[in-house]
């Protein structure tokens, strides 16, 4: 018998793992989560309940660092679904050296898809139903929206190419694409600060979770595109909290437990006592 967990038994896990950037769990989750519930009812009543069941497309906004493979990737371990991943520098109009095309992410979805069902037949149980559930990850779309003189036509074929796969002209209407890219020069244009650590905080009357989709438009990103994204979520920046947490609850805890693990005596090893001057000042 399949099983399956809830938006909510998701998060519960996800949290413990990712700090922060609940807006964005939430909405990946809903993103992977709603076509698995519906096949896991048409597996107990051999009926068809997805048929109704539209793909959930969405742009993860932040800089460099900020975890958005990692939530992706981490999601994939909690709930198990067909993931593609793909870089959009990468991508391109035509084939060969120059590029992976639409036709081959299609071929690339099919071929994920059958692995799948061979590593988990009872999973998995149709080829159609199996690239149904499959999400799509392209990194650093936004090297293909911004229109550089040399290369600007480029993007816009590679843009018209995607858009094409999200409008189904491959047979893949349902499969679920996930965008992800830092956009540093509209950032830095809303007013975010270009910096590491706790000081790359937003100017009070510009904050980065005011992106839109107006935003991304005027930055490259083709308007028919954007209109087929359900929602544009902007990571959190790293805050003060967000390290404590990640370095007492997290990072500590596992660095002591591998040293247990390796008979070393943990207590003399690592001291977890940190003062809060020193992550201030990381």
């Amino acid at each position: 018998m399949l099983n399956y967990k809830t938006n909510a038994e998701i998060l519960e896990e996800f949290d413990k793992i990712v700090v922060g950037h609940t807006k964005a769990k939430k909405m990946l989750i809903s993103l992977v989560n709603r076509s698995k519930i519906g096949h896991y009812h048409k597996y107990l009543s051999q009926e068809n309940p997805t048929d109704d069941i539209e793909s959930i497309n969405c742009l993860l906004v932040g800089a460099s660092g900020t975890g958005k493979t990692f939530m992706v990737r981490t999601l994939h371990k909690l709930v198990s679904f067909p993931l593609v991943t793909l870089d959009a520098t990468r991508l391109g109009p035509v084939g060969g050296s120059e590029g992976i095309t639409v036709k081959d992410i299609a071929k690339l979805i099919v071929e994920n898809a059958r692995e799948c069902m061979v590593a988990d037949p009872l999973q998995y149980f149709s080829l159609e139903g199996t690239i149904d559930q499959t999400v799509v990850f392209i990194d650093e779309i936004d090297k293909r929206a911004k229109p550089f003189e040399s290369s600007g036509t480029w993007n816009l074929q590679i843009q018209a190419s995607l858009l094409s796969l999200l409008e189904g002209e491959e047979g893949l209407g349902k499969v679920s694409f996930i965008f992800a890219g830092a956009f540093s020069d509209l950032r830095a244009e809303r007013g975010v600060k270009k910096s590491i650590g706790f000081h790359s905080a937003a100017v009070e009357d510009k904050k980065d979770d005011d992106i839109t989709d107006r935003d991304v438009i005027k930055y490259g990103l083709m308007p028919e595109l954007v209109g087929r994204l359900s929602s544009i979520v902007t990571l959190d920046e790293m805050t003060y909290e967000m390290m404590d947490k990640i370095l007492h609850e997290m990072l500590i805890p596992e660095r002591l437990a591998q040293l247990q693990l390796m008979g070393v005596d943990a207590s003399s090893a690592v001291n977890a006592e940190v003062e809060d001057a020193m992550i201030e000042e990381a």
